[in-house]
């Protein structure tokens, strides 16, 4: 199963930023670039389903 990390502009518009296989890189990758990023991510599977959002 792919996952599909993306994050949020100023404008509300999610951008793809990268496609992994493991939830738990995936998950680790999220929280790191978010709190570098300061911007929110979140995380979706291949029917787009939402996982998770990270602030």
């Amino acid at each position: 199963m792919k996952l599909f990390l993306s994050y949020q502009d100023q404008f509300g518009r999610w951008i793809k930023y990268q496609t992994k296989d493991n939830e738990n890189d995936d998950y680790r990758v999220a929280k790191l670039k978010s709190k570098q990023m300061g911007k929110r991510f979140k995380l979706t599977d291949d029917d787009g389903r939402v996982l998770d959002l990270i602030d």
